[in-house]
């Protein structure tokens, strides 16, 4: 072996060892209360929350209601929890949810339905949505019965198929609340417009919105955002395209899996 590449070797191997030491220094080691025990790596710790990196570098969310004592990690936790009945604790550990499915509960109020699909990158503050929209109320005027009278002088649009991606940026990597940022790109087909009486438009619809996500329980998320930006307007009995502002407030309801 060639001498200049020795000390890279050894150089890694140090490196190396030091994170291995660093990692088994850091270990947190837990005891259910039904004397199951789990150890790893303490990612988060707050607001009753305990986030552990287990083997396989897999990430658990503690259910810190069933820890009877712990100790170790980077700053020698210890805890020993105080008598009382812990007979209804469901769950010791549980693999932390990465993908949570959802509806826009706003978007109904145009005749939409707006669902999506999210997945979060565990170890990054980053999620990727999946947006899709179908209308329900696809006339050449689209306007129920049901509401007729408070939508009619607004020709409200509806939409007949829309697809998007929005890739979402959370201050918070696992707590429960978290600013979110995101940048969100979509296309729609719409039968008609407030601006028109085109009879459809092909639409490319570029968002930048800020709001916040909130965690309401072991299964369940709410978030809202604003959204500002542009839509891209191609109408199908006219030539060329229209750029019109856009804004967009969102109230979502999801499930996390």
């Amino acid at each position: 072996m060639p001498m200049k590449k020795r000390p890279i070797l050894l150089l890694l191997t140090l490196i190396l060892s030091t994170y291995h030491i660093f990692a088994q220094n850091n270990e947190l080691f837990i005891t259910f209360k039904d004397s199951s025990k789990v150890k790893g790596v303490i990612e988060y710790r707050g607001n009753n929350r305990l986030i552990l990196r287990g083997e396989n570098n897999v990430l658990f969310e503690i259910n810190t209601k069933a820890i009877q004592r712990y100790h170790g990690g980077r700053y020698n936790f210890k805890y020993t929890a105080p008598a009382g009945d812990y007979s209804n604790v469901k769950y010791n550990y549980r693999r932390l949810k990465a993908s949570e499915i959802g509806i826009n509960l706003l978007a109904l109020l145009s005749t939409d339905i707006n669902v999506f699909y999210e997945y979060r990158f565990l170890k990054t503050k980053i999620g990727l949505r999946f947006p899709l929209t179908f209308g329900f109320n696809n006339f050449k005027y689209p306007y129920s019965t049901f509401i007729l009278d408070f939508w009619k002088d607004l020709k409200m649009k509806n939409t007949v198929f829309g697809i998007g991606v929005e890739p979402r940026i959370y201050a918070n990597k696992y707590g429960n609340n978290s600013y979110v940022f995101s940048f969100s790109g979509e296309y729609q087909l719409n039968n008609t417009r407030i601006y028109s009486e085109a009879d459809h438009a092909n639409c490319l619809r570029m968002m930048i919105n800020n709001g916040s996500s909130h965690r309401i329980g072991s299964h369940l998320k709410m978030s809202t955002d604003f959204g500002i930006g542009y839509t891209i307007f191609f109408w199908g009995n006219q030539s060329g395209a229209e750029v019109l502002p856009q804004l967009r407030l969102r109230l979502t309801l999801s499930g996390l899996f």
